[in-house]
């Protein structure tokens, strides 16, 4: 169901992007479209060690007064998943040992604020830093058999990032980043951490 609904409300996102009319170019705001590819790490890593291919972002951006620095609106997705057949589990409040079907899944939804810097420009390649901070809304869910170890809950998420555009006209660019997520450990859930290659196109208005 929640997939689901992420693929509506990413659409919707999509729609609203390309009906929003070009205005006067003098401020610069941007939308940007993002593909993610994600490689967890840490804690994650531990539970789920597989490549993640299902991840999308919108990001809304407005320059302050001086304009190499930028600041704007993340919302996102990106899910991990794994399964296995047949696989022993054992469970660390109890000690006992369970053996069955494995589905891992751990899905994240971040709302973050972030700052970024314009620093380098080099024809059409502008080049950029920054870092976000906000929340992340996460399901991490584990399945053996009939058995569930799910846990569910928000996470303090914090964001560096690097990359660049290349301006492809004076309304649209090609943007790419490399980032690192780190959600901080709460009392439902553990820590995680992903670096992750995002791909996206830039509309600028």
């Amino acid at each position: 169901m929640r997939s689901h609904l992420a693929t509506a409300l990413c659409f919707l996102c999509v729609m609203l992007v390309f009906m929003t009319p070009f205005q006067s170019h003098a401020r610069k705001d941007r939308t940007t479209i993002s593909y993610l590819i994600g490689f967890p790490t840490g804690e994650l890593n531990d539970f789920i060690d597989d490549t993640s291919y299902q991840g999308l972002e919108i990001d809304f951006t407005t320059p302050m007064s001086n304009e190499q620095h930028e600041m704007g609106l993340l919302l996102g997705f990106q899910r991990f998943k794994k399964s296995e057949s047949n696989a022993t589990h054992t469970d660390s409040s109890t000690g006992t040992v369970i053996t069955g079907d494995q589905e891992r899944s751990f899905d994240t939804w971040p709302v973050l604020f972030k700052w970024r810097m314009n620093p380098w420009k080099s024809g059409s390649i502008n080049g950029f830093f920054g870092a976000a901070a906000g929340v992340a809304y996460v399901e991490r869910r584990f399945f053996v058999g009939s058995f569930n170890f799910s846990n569910y809950g928000w996470q303090i998420l914090l964001r560096p990032e690097i990359g660049a555009t290349y301006m492809l006209s004076d309304n649209g660019g090609i943007e790419a980043s490399l980032r690192y997520d780190y959600g901080f450990k709460t009392s439902a859930l553990p820590s995680y951490g992903a670096v992750t290659v995002g791909i996206g196109y830039a509309i600028f208005y």
